[in-house]
């Protein structure tokens, strides 16, 4: 199946896809929407595909303003529990805590580093 303009589309079920190149690609089943070039080859992964000639092209792509409340807080924690399971030492800053910009691309927004610390120490809680 050939590329057709970076338009990717899950044929299966409603998915997110977060990369750590800081993307959060939400597809609605059925619904073609652009793939940035960069992780592309990422979406095969999860049963989503290029977008065949046959089916049409959305132009134009909603933006979601950030979460709020519980689910901002619930998606920061997720997202350093994401950085602690990967390990990687970039990521992390001299004391051994994830580095904001590291939480913001994995979250798909910007986390301060007050939400980012309350995030580390539910896991360090949650983990001791």
């Amino acid at each position: 199946m050939a590329d057709s303009n970076g338009m990717y589309v899950s044929q299966v079920r409603d998915f997110t896809v977060r990369t750590m190149a800081g993307h959060t690609l939400h597809f609605k089943k059925g619904e073609p929407r652009f793939v940035p070039p960069e992780v592309r080859h990422l979406m095969t992964e999860h049963a989503i595909m290029p977008v065949s000639d046959d089916i049409p092209v959305v132009e134009a792509e909603e933006k979601t303003p950030p979460p709020a409340g519980d689910t901002r807080r619930e998606r920061i924690y997720e997202a350093v529990k994401m950085l602690v399971e990967l390990n990687d030492p970039n990521e992390f800053t001299a004391g051994g805590i994830p580095k904001t910009s590291s939480v913001s691309k994995v979250a798909g927004f910007t986390v301060d580093a007050s939400e980012r610390s309350t995030a580390w120490e539910r896991h360090l809680q949650e983990t001791s």
